[in-house]
């Protein structure tokens, strides 16, 4: 905009676009749907040169992204400040492997009926060399988004099935669950992956439990139910984390092939 007067004329202006790029139109038989996230800054009251401008409104930007997309979001100087460190925890993770800075926590699943350790889950946790642990509610979205997740969730299936083949020795078969995320799931080449690993480490496919969550299930419903049917019919046990937080009925359990 050239020279708005108030930050109220841009705002209008942002919210005029929303509405419009929200109504449907038609493509070659088909209905589409856009939404847009629109971030905002002003010069100067943000920025004394275009270049920062446009750095602040990217990251207002971003910020109406993670308040939920199809809004507008004005630049306050902790959007920044949010973008660099998620922009150092992006670069990080590129070397968190190849620096040994991730690691594996397990922790046990009790039997309660013989109060027995029945098996393990998988946790990741990553030491940053600048901002000490980083919390996987921070790490794991970047991960996600950058496509890195596939890469480090099969590292982490390395580690843990390495793992349980090391405590077979010693305490006999224990079960290792290991969460999966979305994008690692719905990459081509995830149960093939998983073989491979299982195969190197010697650990029994039966062993390892696979977990998804309930909103990954219902998000591709008939391509989801492929890679669930291939991973159980390979022999690995499917477990279903946070059922009930969607809207999904006690039906679809029969659906899908779950263990847990």
């Amino acid at each position: 905009l050239d020279d708005p007067q108030y930050l109220e004329v841009a705002l209008r202006l942002a919210n005029k676009m929303l509405a419009v790029l929200s109504l449907p139109f038609n493509c070659e038989d088909h209905e589409f749907l856009v939404s847009a996230s629109i971030g905002v800054a002003l010069m100067p009251e943000h920025a004394d040169r275009f270049d920062e401008l446009l750095s602040c409104a990217d990251a207002a930007m971003y910020a109406a992204k993670a308040m939920g997309k199809n809004n507008v979001q004005v630049w306050t100087p902790e959007m920044s400040q949010r973008t660099v460190q998620r922009f150092t925890i992006e670069s990080g993770l590129r070397k968190a492997i190849e620096n040994g800075e991730l690691e594996v926590y397990y922790q046990p699943i009790m039997h309660l009926a013989d109060n027995r350790v029945a098996g393990m889950e998988a946790l990741l946790r990553w030491k940053h060399p600048v901002l000490g642990f980083v919390s996987p509610v921070e790490f794991i979205p970047v991960a996600e988004e950058s496509h890195l997740i596939v890469s480090i969730g099969n590292w982490v299936l390395q580690q843990a099935c390495t793992q349980a083949k090391l405590w077979e020795q010693r305490f006999g078969q224990l079960f290792i669950a290991v969460n999966v995320s979305a994008r690692q799931f719905l990459d081509p080449g995830f149960a093939d992956n998983v073989e491979r690993i299982v195969r190197e480490t010697g650990c029994p496919p039966h062993v390892l439990e696979l977990e998804v969550t309930e909103t990954m299930l219902m998000s591709q419903t008939s391509e989801t139910m492929k890679i669930l049917d291939d991973l159980s019919g390979r022999g690995f046990q499917l477990s279903l984390d946070d059922f009930g937080t969607g809207y999904s009925s006690l039906a679809y359990l029969k659906r899908f092939p779950i263990n847990k």
